[in-house]
């Protein structure tokens, strides 16, 4: 019975002993590696849809510009034509006749200050009809506008 027992004490020492494996290889892809790749493929994408959306922004902003530099240059152009036909001599004749009864004049007076030989300031006149110049002199004081060297001065 001795001899059972002994038997009975290795069987039980074979199974209190923990029975070790070597280290197994693995063979392919483990799954913490395939979830990384998957992260970084994931982040990639987004990536490069943020960036095709910052693109495409940009580029409808520049439209937006051009569109507006074209409107501003179509609006100038108009501006300028409004300009020559406000200042166009035909208007305003047609403004000065109209609202401000205005006429071109049927005579034009000039007048030519000197001096004589004495040193009074003589005012010679002449007035044109349409095409015929007339003249007349008189004799006046001198005016507020004459030097003391006898100069005149304009106004």
């Amino acid at each position: 019975m001795a001899r059972g027992n002994t038997k009975g004490k290795q069987t039980d020492k074979k199974k209190c002993k923990k029975k070790t494996r070597a280290p197994r290889e693995r063979k392919g892809l483990t799954f913490g590696f395939l979830m990384m790749v998957l992260f970084i493929l994931a982040g990639t994408g987004v990536f490069m849809v943020a960036m095709q959306q910052g693109a495409v922004s940009k580029d409808l902003a520049e439209r937006r510009i051009e569109d507006k530099e074209a409107a501003e240059k179509a609006k100038q152009k108009s501006l300028r034509v409004e300009i020559a036909r406000l200042q166009s001599p035909d208007r305003v004749m047609k403004i000065a006749d109209d609202e401000l009864n205005m006429t071109d004049p049927s005579t034009v007076i000039y007048l030519k200050y000197s001096r004589d030989h004495s040193g009074k300031v003589t005012c010679q006149s002449t007035t044109e009809y349409g095409s015929e110049p007339q003249s007349q002199t008189a004799g006046t004081q001198p005016s507020a506008n004459e030097e003391n060297s006898g100069n005149l001065t304009r106004r």
